[in-house]
């Protein structure tokens, strides 16, 4: 089986050698996403969207779609 590294181009990723999503088969991981930036200073609704968008690219760039989930763990 091939795997794909995803990252998101967090600052952190390199530093603590991980990655925003790894695909591995048919299936997509996605962890470790949390609010960036400007929605740090949101409310609680503003961070969720964007993390949420967040992994929306991730899942994009792994060929998935949101659609596709079959869990989360929040």
């Amino acid at each position: 089986m091939t795997r794909q590294v995803i990252s998101s181009g967090g600052p952190l990723e390199p530093v603590y050698g991980y990655s925003r999503a790894v695909r591995v088969g048919a299936q997509v991981h996605v962890a470790g996403t949390v609010a960036r930036g400007e929605a740090l200073a949101g409310d609680a609704y503003a961070q969720a969207q964007n993390a949420l968008a967040t992994i929306r690219s991730a899942l994009e760039q792994a060929g998935a779609r949101v659609e596709d989930v079959v869990r989360t763990v929040i």
